[in-house]
Formats: C-alpha cells, structure tokens, sequence
C-alpha cells in the first residue's frame, strides 16, 4: 500500500503528470476494455473512513496496465529529487 500512495501522490500532485498519466491510460487501452468506456483518475488516500484503501487498491487494480505503463516511461527529473522508480509494483505487490 505504502508503494501505491507514494505513486498516486507523485502523479496527483502535478497537471503535468496527470497528463501523461492519461496519455499511458489511453496507450493501455485494449479492444472490450474498461478503459475504452471513460478516461479513470486516481483516488487519492487519506480519508478516514474504513472502506477507503479498499476503494484506492480496487481503482488502482483497473488501472494497473496503466500505472505500469507510466512507471516503465518515468525517468527522474533533473530537479526532482525523488526517485519514483523505487516504488514500481511488482507482481507480489
């Protein structure tokens, strides 16, 4: 869980990101997938109900070929000194 947040809040925190995290949903999409129906967005964690991780792993399991997409394109900034690539999911993950 704690791999998933760092990547949904790295990705949510700028328009920019958001962006081409949309282009790699688009890239993702397969012929009778759900993508094809709408555009998702990442939820975000931090409310405090109980039920709220459960609804940030579901989402993000339909997003799974794209958030993989996006790490596989990530490549670190100049001036950015957080390294995203240490948060990829595997496939125990």
């Amino acid at each position: 869980m704690g791999k998933l947040h760092n990547i949904i809040k790295y990705i949510m925190r700028l328009t920019g990101r958001r962006k081409d995290f949309a282009e790699n949903q688009t890239k993702a999409r397969i012929k009778d997938d759900l993508f094809n129906q709408a555009e998702l967005l990442l939820i975000k964690d931090g409310g405090v109900r109980w039920n709220s991780t459960y609804f940030i792993l579901r989402h993000a399991l339909l997003l799974r070929k794209a958030i993989n997409k996006y790490l596989l394109a990530w490549r670190k900034p100049a001036n950015n000194s957080y390294n995203l690539s240490q948060d990829a999911l595997t496939d125990e993950d």
